[in-house]
């Protein structure tokens, strides 16, 4: 439904090496504010709201997570019953989190671009619950209020002779259930209401239960680069991000690092030439990689990830454990989910040095602990009652059947002002009574 187009690409990949400063941060908001608009400017071009044949032809929606135009568009089309639907985790800072009420707790949910975990100092919680406080802010202004195309979108989504009712009351109206593609186990504990459902993983298997590795035959090539030597080390940064755009001294640096490690195959995903790297037998440079098949092989030994989610669910799945480079956005958080599990070390893009890359895999790989507590988390995310697609289809069942979340939704915290939210005329009220009183005694 949404082409984000290759402005939104292009933006990050700028962004993926670059040092993190304020003004890298400035650099991207125009993009990923720029990406959700033109996205909603798409779907308005490709769907006549107005008047259209497609209004009341629909019993649900699915929508995505990090944006409201979804939900002022099926509001538009009259959409029986919205579910949003997660493809990752559930983070502090998505948009849904707001608008549903979920508590976005500041003292232990860290927002997802921090390098925080549940665990923070009073230093980091103070930082934290600033960012929780533009967050809000910044969702409340949002696109809605700034983009012409979601201006569009909350006309049409208005219902008759209503032009007061803005995009936040529109959008509180879709986020009764919300499903989520990851696991509970993976997530930083924090409250959900009854309607938000974690699905376990609908990309990995349809099986209820499996082991912790169910591996696949693979090519003859991917065959010998695991069997040559005593394991197999895989490093990738994703599909945004490509290794060929690595700054050079970094580049050198990871290389340095990797032509210690003799004794494994390693794995690279690399999509240009590096002739430096040729030198060096036991360094393979791929285009491409099986990325679930051969995390899935016992003889891959360690993954070497950017940290985004569907690597962090694939390797955690998996049982390997990880050396985590996060890059940018929500990388942060996914990296301190492996570190809080302690299934992965975290090494800092803005200081990475060839030495300190050589020592966090070096310690991932003769401590054997990690490895065992990677397994047992495999273990623990392939225990499931019920397949994902069968969980599926019931929480999308439940969620069409009228009034499904009349009484566990978080309705009336939706209906709450900012005040009501978080008690401040409440404890106006008590302040003034301590006060008044110690005038009285004193």
């Amino acid at each position: 439904m949404f082409d984000y187009g290759d402005g939104f690409r292009v933006g990050f990949r700028s962004l993926a090496f670059k040092r993190l400063k304020i003004m890298t941060l400035l650099e991207l908001g125009p993009v990923w504010f720029g990406a959700w608009n033109r996205a909603c400017e798409v779907v308005l071009d490709d769907i006549e709201i107005n008047g259209s044949s497609l209004i009341g032809q629909f019993d649900m929606a699915l929508l995505h997570p990090m944006d409201i135009c979804a939900s002022l568009i099926s509001n538009a089309l009259s959409v029986g019953k919205s579910v949003v639907y997660s493809p990752g985790a559930f983070l502090a800072g998505e948009i849904y989190a707001y608008h549903s009420a979920v508590p976005i707790l500041a003292s232990y949910i860290p927002q997802s671009v921090t390098k925080f975990s549940d665990r923070m100092s009073t230093w980091e919680r103070t930082t934290n619950t600033l960012l929780t406080i533009m967050h809000n802010f910044a969702t409340y202004i949002d696109n809605a209020r700034l983009s012409p195309a979601y201006q569009q979108a909350i006309y049409f989504a208005r219902p008759p002779h209503n032009d007061r009712e803005n995009a936040h009351a529109i959008v509180r109206q879709a986020v009764e259930n919300m499903i989520i593609n990851g696991f509970v186990a993976l997530d930083f504990p924090r409250p959900l209401p009854v309607g938000f459902h974690h699905l376990s993983d609908l990309t990995l298997s349809n099986k209820a239960s499996q082991s912790s590795r169910s591996p696949v035959k693979l090519e003859p090539e991917w065959e010998r680069l695991l069997s040559s030597r005593k394991g197999a080390i895989l490093f990738s940064f994703g599909t945004i991000a490509k290794s060929s755009e690595i700054p050079v001294d970094m580049k050198m640096a990871f290389l340095a690092a990797l032509a210690k490690f003799t004794d494994y195959s390693i794995i690279w995903r690399y999509e240009e030439a590096f002739p430096e790297a040729l030198q060096y037998e036991h360094i393979h440079l791929v285009s491409w990689l099986p990325q679930k098949d051969l995390l899935a092989d016992e003889r891959t030994k360690l993954f070497i990830t950017h940290g985004g989610y569907n690597s962090l669910l694939e390797s955690t799945k998996a049982g390997v454990p990880m050396v985590l480079i996060p890059l940018f956005v929500d990388q942060y958080g996914n990296a301190m989910r492996a570190v809080r599990l302690n299934i992965g070390v975290n090494v800092d893009k803005n200081t990475i040095t060839a030495e300190s890359f050589a020592s966090a895999i070096d310690q991932v790989l003769n401590d054997q602990s990690f490895a065992d507590r990677a397994k047992r988390m495999a273990n623990i995310l392939g225990d499931s009652l019920i397949a994902p697609d069968v969980a599926l289809s019931h929480h999308l069942r439940t969620a069409a059947k009228e009034h499904s979340t009349k009484y566990t939704s978080l309705i009336q915290a939706q209906k709450f002002t900012f005040f009501d939210y978080h008690c401040a005329d409440t404890l106006g009220i008590l302040v003034l009574i301590i006060i008044v009183s110690c005038q009285l005694i004193y």
